[in-house]
């Protein structure tokens, strides 16, 4: 890797003895220009400063992470954060491929704890962060969001470390907090909100969240990459669960002067609070690979978080003129495009056309 970038990244992440520059750059696939064949390499800096893969449903978005992963782990000393819902990548992890040890934690089936109200710290910093994940996580309401609020504060001002088991049973007192919404409002929030947390602190869940202390530690784990699994949780809860985990992440870099890179994985990006987004962007520069499919109303918002971006076909009128407006693609058309070709939009750097070797595994 050349002198500058290696400047660049190690502006990003900070100086570290442990930190060493790795001289390989992922191998998207093939450019062809005049008539020649050659490598496109994705620089390493571009993992740090955010990836977006874009394409319809079974356009390959999984494939080429798995692809971009492979040599990621393989050669640099990223270390990927992967968020394994619906066990996309089983194969991947179970095969032998991979030189480097990978943790592995399987939330729902092994007592791997994080205790969200401990997140918030005594200065109340990432209060609002995990707000967000709430609303993010399980739809509430602006009332709802304000009632949670209310209780969460007055459990964290009454209880020396208090869990969300607590926090279900400071609900029930809502006839003495509560005055501003009409009663009928008050009592629905209230039962949507304790049916949530009920979810969250019994079954499978309670090793997960409802715990005294927090045993997953990120400090132990800057060597390896990590996979997170989910086993019998609701597709809410594990929502909420991604999304602690990213916090903790964030909230590790935020107190750490020289942590080893990581990369966030998100397939699909879609359930990820914002304000993470915007805390990781404006603050820490934790490098995040991630994907949004079909149709994008109502997402457009997730691009502001990125520098990069791997283009796959859309079918979606709607979709190209978006894309068409935001990277000036004038006729390019993604539609037309087929199986194992991108465009890439690197930051700073005019769009090109890429063959895909290998597209699945």
């Amino acid at each position: 890797m050349a002198q500058e970038p290696e400047k660049e990244i190690r502006k990003l992440i900070g100086d570290s003895d442990t930190f060493e520059v790795i001289n390989e750059d992922p191998v998207l696939g093939s450019l062809i220009t005049k008539g020649k064949i050659a490598e496109f390499k994705i620089p390493i800096q571009a993992f740090i400063s955010n990836i977006m893969i874009c394409g319809d449903l079974c356009s390959g978005k999984s494939s080429l992470i798995k692809r971009l992963l492979l040599q990621i782990i393989e050669n640099t000393n990223l270390n990927p954060i992967l968020f394994d819902e619906n066990n996309e990548y089983n194969k991947f992890f179970d095969s032998r491929w991979l030189e480097r040890e990978a943790w592995v934690f399987e939330f729902g089936n092994e007592d791997y704890s994080i205790n969200p109200l401990e997140l918030i710290g005594d200065g109340g910093e990432y209060f609002d962060n995990l707000l967000d994940i709430f609303r993010t996580s399980f739809k509430l309401s602006t009332e709802e969001l304000f009632i949670l609020r209310e209780f969460i504060s007055l459990t964290m001002k009454e209880l020396e470390k208090p869990k969300l088991s607590d926090l279900n049973l400071y609900l029930d007192c809502w006839d003495e907090v509560i005055k501003i919404f009409p009663e009928d409002l008050i009592k629905n929030s209230i039962a949507h909100l304790k049916m949530i947390l009920t979810g969250l602190t019994s079954g499978p869940n309670k090793e997960i969240l409802d715990v005294k202390t927090t045993n997953l530690n990120f400090e132990k784990l800057q060597d390896f990459p990590i996979v997170i699994k989910f086993r019998n949780i609701s597709r809410s809860s594990k929502i909420f669960i991604k999304n602690l985990v990213i916090l903790k992440q964030l909230i590790y870099k935020n107190d750490k002067k020289n942590p080893r890179p990581h990369l966030l994985v998100l397939d699909q990006i879609e359930d990820v609070s914002h304000s993470l987004l915007m805390m990781n962007k404006n603050n820490l520069k934790e490098g995040l690979l991630a994907s949004i499919g079909s149709p994008l109303k109502g997402k457009e918002n997730y691009f502001d978080h990125f520098d990069n971006y791997i283009l796959l076909h859309q079918s979606s009128r709607k979709n190209n003129i978006f894309f068409e407006e935001k990277f000036n693609l004038e006729d390019l058309q993604l539609n037309r495009m087929e199986m194992g070709e991108s465009l890439v939009k690197l930051s700073n750097k005019p769009i090109r056309k890429i063959q895909i070797e290998d597209f699945y595994f």
